[in-house]
């Protein structure tokens, strides 16, 4: 679950960390029926693209039961009142950690499994492509398939980790293959 929390103040006094901070809570938060007891905030104070001067862009990962959210989403009015409720209850934590923060909030935006799964079609509403292992972080899966010529494989079900990162490195390594097999020098070019 991905909750975007827009804010109308600066938080100069966070340095940038690719991590983010992490919340441990003291009264663990309920979402879905899942004890939540630490959040995690990335405050995007760093990207000036990512909020308007004077605001920022907040936003925290929360691990989730895809089943949960599913069989919630038959009951649209369910499904928005947890989806509320979660907000308010991250709103809650992120007061909690930056007192006044609450009353400065102007925009929550919440993302279950279930947007993610209609928007992009993913397998259970995966953002990511597979979970990354000590013994696979480092495997590279082919990207072409025996018996299906021109037929090549790119994005975050190719690479260990996925996202956009592993989607895009892909991309690169299929154009860099269909090059090769055109007898092409594979060249690029910066903006």
């Amino acid at each position: 679950m991905f909750v975007g929390v827009g804010v109308d103040r600066e938080f100069p006094e966070i340095p940038f960390s690719s991590s983010g901070i992490s919340v441990g809570l003291e009264q663990p938060l309920q979402v879905g029926g899942q004890a939540i007891n630490r959040l995690g905030f990335r405050i995007h104070n760093y990207d000036p693209t990512m909020a308007p001067p004077g605001k920022t862009a907040i936003t925290s990962m929360i691990p989730v039961d895809y089943d949960y959210w599913n069989e919630l989403a038959r009951d649209r009015t369910a499904y928005e009142a947890e989806k509320k409720a979660v907000a308010d209850s991250v709103v809650k934590v992120l007061e909690s950690r930056f007192p006044g923060a609450a009353d400065r909030v102007e925009v929550v935006d919440v993302a279950t499994p279930i947007t993610f799964e209609r928007y992009t079609g993913n397998w259970r509403g995966s953002f990511e492509g597979w979970q990354p292992t000590p013994a696979t972080l480092t495997l590279e899966m082919p990207k072409t398939l025996p018996g299906l010529r021109g037929f090549y494989l790119a994005g975050q079900w190719v690479a260990p980790g996925g996202g956009l990162p592993s989607g895009v490195m892909t991309g690169r390594q299929v154009t860099q293959l269909v090059c090769h097999e055109d007898g092409r020098k594979f060249r690029t070019t910066l903006p």
